[in-house]
């Protein structure tokens, strides 16, 4: 192998990047160039420029990388910085303005039955301390001697027997009758035609609905109710001249508003 022949594998040698030892052809090569020059070298002597030989491959290896790293940087990544997100901002919760409430307006008298009852005429007993409302269309026909019965009634008459179908007489009776007879219809003659819950004054009681034709007394339908009051027997008689409760059953509903008026005032 001639010198330039060795010269051109050491060129591509270099070339290649190479840094481990030789090939043999290329170290024979060296050898017999050396051998070549002089035959009375020792072999430690052709071992050093061997060596010597190799270095400088390796120097020329060395120089190419370094100008193909320079002519191809290598990237750098820089690390990745994790950011924290940021917290929600949280709004405050609106405060709530209560509205005023409306001011109630008073009601007027209104019984169960649904009748309007505040701008009846009221009258007061002053004697027997209670007091009755009725309506405007119905007339006072005063008092009994000596002051136990009060009469009202829906016609303008002097007596219950003056009345015509459509006639109501209402007569107030306070008296010393026991608690089980208040309010009670009398038995001869009677038919009950009905008996309801009631309450008069704030006092628990029945109704009678009742029809009665006492022996030599004229027919007639009747309301009746009654309350004990300080031992006291108020009863609530609405009597007509008819022989069936038709006139009671039309006016039930004033007949019931005149007692739910009924107060005591002592």
């Amino acid at each position: 192998m001639a010198e330039r022949d060795i010269e051109q594998l050491l060129r591509e040698y270099a070339a290649r990047g190479r840094r481990d030892v030789p090939p043999p052809d290329l170290e024979q090569g060296i050898l017999k160039v050396i051998a070549g020059g002089g035959g009375s070298r020792s072999r430690m002597s052709l071992r050093r420029e061997l060596l010597l030989s190799g270095a400088i491959v390796l120097s020329v290896a060395a120089i190419a990388i370094g100008i193909a790293r320079f002519r191809h940087p290598v990237q750098v990544i820089p690390p990745i910085t994790a950011t924290a997100s940021a917290s929600p901002t949280i709004s405050p919760t609106p405060t709530l303005t209560p509205t005023p409430s409306s001011t109630v307006q008073p009601s007027p008298t209104v019984t169960p039955g649904g009748t309007d009852t505040s701008g009846w005429p009221t009258y007061t007993s002053s004697s027997w301390h209670y007091v009755i409302k009725y309506p405007g269309t119905w007339y006072d026909e005063g008092i009994s001697l000596p002051g136990t019965e009060k009469w009202f009634s829906n016609e303008r008459v002097a007596a219950p027997l003056q009345m015509d179908q459509k006639g109501i007489w209402l007569t107030i009776s306070v008296g010393t009758t026991s608690p089980a007879k208040c309010g009670v219809p009398p038995t001869g003659g009677t038919q009950i035609i009905s008996a309801r819950p009631l309450v008069i004054a704030g006092i628990p009681t029945i109704e009678y609905e009742f029809k009665q034709a006492p022996p030599g007394a004229e027919y007639s339908a009747d309301l009746l109710a009654g309350v004990v009051h300080q031992g006291q027997c108020y009863s609530f008689n609405f009597a007509t001249m008819t022989k069936d409760t038709s006139v009671i059953d039309s006016n039930l509903g004033v007949l019931n508003a005149i007692l739910g008026t009924v107060r005591f005032t002592g």
